[in-house]
């Protein structure tokens, strides 16, 4: 699925949703540097990157699987904006079981602690070359993953990362 014409709703003072009729992500904004961070969802979904909206809402139209393979845009405009994503966050993708494949952007720096951490279905994710760090429990128990390939710009990858990664 690929986001980059979508449309963009104020979710909180500094979070928005950046969604179309067939997905939602979470982005939290930082108006100063103008980066914008995937994965700073609601307290139900425990950080989540993915918003799962209630039935009723317009965009959610059809129960099917509209997630199994993200693109995940490089930037996001915002009230005349345009912020760069630059980071997954903490538990973005945390348990998810409907992201199989994701293609990060080159501009993402940095893969928040336990960013994936048991996406059992996760089979295939690029890292970009720009990286510099895989935090703790990034891909803890993705057990689907059989093969990554990193890229030279990485600084640290830290305690867990890869953990019970079982076909990595």
């Amino acid at each position: 699925i690929n986001i980059m014409a979508s449309v963009t709703i104020q979710y909180d003072e500094n979070h928005i949703i950046y969604g179309d009729d067939e997905l939602h992500l979470y982005f939290m904004l930082n108006t100063e540097s103008k980066e914008a961070m995937l994965g700073t969802g609601s307290n139900d979904d425990i950080g989540s990157a993915i918003y799962r909206p209630p039935l009723g809402d317009p965009w959610w139209s059809n129960p099917v699987n509209f997630w199994k393979d993200l693109t995940v845009p490089s930037t996001i405009n915002f009230r005349g904006d345009t912020y760069t994503v630059t980071e997954v966050s903490i538990n973005a993708f945390y348990k998810s079981d409907e992201v199989e494949t994701i293609i990060l952007p080159e501009t993402i720096r940095e893969i928040g602690n336990s960013a994936f951490y048991l996406c059992a279905w996760l089979k295939e994710i690029n890292i970009p070359e720009g990286i510099t760090k895989i935090n703790s429990k990034s891909f803890y128990g993705c057990c689907g993953l059989t093969s990554m390939k990193l890229p030279s710009t990485i600084e640290g990858i830290y305690a867990s990362a890869f953990m019970d990664c079982s076909k990595l």
